[in-house]
């Protein structure tokens, strides 16, 4: 039995490790790896890319941790099963299915209860992918019931295909920068059957009102419900309020204009419905521990480097 541990500093200058155990001497035990070796910043550059797809057999005594990762991993499930921990919730993941480990969050995989899994994963990143995982719903979920699992196996093959490409090209890029983005829309679209219809108006009119001081009670009015039902559906999907939920996706917007934008704090506040610049940054520092300025300054800071 082996164990190894790995360490570094992300594109965020966040510091992450990664661990992981396997026995050389199990049959079960094989990993193939593909990657392009891009520098860090000029794949954070780009819309959305594929750091890495990984081929790997797991085994009972096989595991792997991730302590603040440093990609969006999706994980496939090709025969047997795997166990997955994260945010506090540890899940079996079957063929058919897709488990999502988000960027800056710790993860455990490990064998799940049939005693072997053989999986296919792609780590992913990229300037566009914190929206699209927002605007789609993808962020709150973890495990996701595929609703095409043929077709997704398909696209990860497509771009482990083009990564294998020797002769590397703007449009070999595109093409692949493409297809990571189609891949997304179909974990995404697997998540439409998830939500009911009045949940899933309810994060339309959140989407499209960033700029506005909706209330909950505005929304429900809308939708005609009453607050307790929604309150219900949002906690009942992604454990947390429907103001919660709001106030999240606001300060997600907030990040991508400060870190892309020259917008003040003022004008950002403004933008997102915020009359009181105090408060804005008040609780763009709960969410994310930094006040806007300090944010900017770090993310400006990493494009120079």
């Amino acid at each position: 039995m082996q164990q190894k541990r790995r360490s570094g500093r992300d594109v965020s200058g966040c510091f992450y490790h990664n661990s992981f155990s396997y026995d050389d001497k199990s049959p079960h035990q094989s990993q193939t790896h593909i990657a392009w070796n891009f520098e860090e910043n000029i794949k954070s550059a780009l819309p959305v890319w594929p750091n890495f797809v990984n081929r790997s057999n797991f085994h009972p005594n096989t595991w792997v941790d991730h302590t603040n990762f440093i990609y969006t991993a999706v994980e496939i499930p090709l025969e047997g099963n795997m166990r997955f921990r994260q945010r506090e919730e540890s899940m079996v993941v079957e063929s058919g299915e897709a488990y999502l480990i988000h960027r800056g969050e710790n993860s455990r995989l490990e064998c799940g209860p049939a005693g072997f899994c053989r999986k296919i994963s792609i780590g992913l990143s990229g300037n566009s992918l914190p929206s699209i995982l927002m605007d789609t719903g993808l962020i709150n979920y973890t495990k996701i019931r595929l609703a095409d699992p043929e077709k997704v196996f398909r696209l990860i093959l497509d771009i482990e295909k083009q990564l294998h490409i020797e002769e590397k090209s703007d449009e070999l890029v595109r093409e692949i920068s493409i297809l990571c983005y189609t891949l997304l829309l179909e974990l995404a679209r697997a998540l439409r059957f998830k939500y009911p219809s009045t949940l899933a108006k309810a994060m339309e009119l959140m989407t499209i009102n960033l700029a506005r001081k909706l209330t909950i009670r505005q929304i429900t009015e809308e939708l005609n419900i009453s607050q307790d039902k929604l309150e219900e559906l949002f906690q009942k999907r992604f454990r947390k309020s429907p103001k919660e939920y709001f106030l999240e996706l606001k300060m997600e917007k907030a990040k991508q204009l400060l870190s892309r934008t020259d917008l003040s704090v003022k004008q950002i506040a403004n933008q997102l419905g915020y009359q009181d610049q105090m408060n804005f940054s008040r609780l763009f520092r709960k969410k994310t521990g930094k006040n806007p300025l300090m944010y900017r300054e770090n993310t400006s800071n990493l494009k120079k480097t």
